[in-house]
């Protein structure tokens, strides 16, 4: 994860308010991910879960961690959903539309 998505993120979550949803290729990529986002959250809660974790802000926003192998995603809504360097893009695409169903203005991001 670069720094300028980290930062748009961040922002999103914590002065729009949203729920975002961020998607990583393995379980061992969460942790790294998290900490890029949790050096740029002063003032946020940071809940860290094995193969997952969460960051939540004053605002109501979050950023929600999760690996493509996990099925995290399951169950989740979000506003955005940002999938960080997995290449099956299809697939993913249809699995992750329900995070996304309450929400017409939803984005789904492949970085």
């Amino acid at each position: 994860m670069n720094r300028f998505a980290a930062e748009g993120l961040v922002n999103e979550a914590y002065e729009a308010g949203k729920r975002v949803l961020l998607v990583v290729p393995d379980v061992r990529d969460v942790e790294p991910a998290f900490r890029i986002l949790a050096e740029r959250s002063p003032g946020a809660q940071l809940r860290r879960v094995h193969g997952g974790g969460r960051i939540v802000f004053p605002s109501g926003g979050r950023v929600m961690f999760v690996a493509v192998n996990s099925h995290g995603h399951r169950g989740v809504a979000a506003d955005i959903v940002f999938v960080d360097g997995v290449a099956d893009r299809e697939r993913l695409a249809t699995e992750l539309a329900p995070c996304l169903a309450h929400n017409p203005a939803g984005e789904l991001v492949f970085a």
